[in-house]
C-alpha cells in the first residue's frame, strides 16, 4: 500500500475544502436549509473537525475525546480560524497515519468512535468519504443561503 495515495488525497480535498471556507457563508452563519438542519456555520465546524477526530482514533484515544472533538471547535467562527483548526487536525491525522507501521494498516482493526471497528486504511477511507459528503453539503448550503 502506497501511504502516499492517501495522503495526496487528503491534501486535494483540504485544498478544495480551503478554498469554500473563504465563500459568503460568513454572511450567514446561522442559515439553515430547513428545520432541524444544522447551521451553516455548525456544518463548516464538523467538517473542519473531521481530520483531528480520525486522528485521534488512530492514536487509541477514549471514545469521549474522539466524540467531543467532532463536535468541532465552537470558538472558530473565522475562516481564518477554521481554515487553521481544519489544516492542524489534518496535520495531526497524517503524523498518526503516518507511525502506523505498514503491515497494521490493512490488518489491525482500531476502535471508531463513529461507527464499527475498522483498519487504519478502512478509516481513512472513511474520513475521505465523509468529508467530501459533508463538502457537498456545504456546497447546497451556499446554493441556498
Amino acid at each position: 500500500m502506497n501511504h502516499n495515495f492517501w495522503l495526496n488525497e487528503l491534501g486535494t480535498l483540504e485544498a478544495g475544502i480551503l478554498s469554500d471556507l473563504h465563500q459568503h457563508w460568513v454572511e450567514k452563519p446561522e442559515f439553515k436549509p430547513h428545520a432541524g438542519a444544522d447551521s451553516l456555520l455548525a456544518l463548516v465546524r464538523r467538517l473542519c473537525a473531521l481530520p483531528e477526530a480520525y486522528a485521534l482514533m488512530l492514536s487509541g484515544a477514549s471514545d469521549e475525546d474522539v466524540l467531543r472533538t467532532a463536535q468541532g471547535d465552537q470558538d472558530a467562527h473565522t475562516p481564518e480560524a477554521l481554515a487553521k483548526y481544519l489544516q492542524v487536525g489534518l496535520l495531526a491525522f497524517r503524523s498518526a497515519f503516518l507511525r502506523l507501521p505498514e503491515i497494521d494498516m490493512k490488518t489491525r482493526e482500531l476502535r471508531n468512535a463513529l461507527g464499527e471497528p475498522k483498519t487504519a486504511v478502512a478509516l481513512t477511507m472513511e474520513l475521505i468519504n465523509r468529508m467530501h459528503a459533508l463538502r457537498a453539503e456545504l456546497g447546497l448550503y451556499l446554493k441556498l443561503a
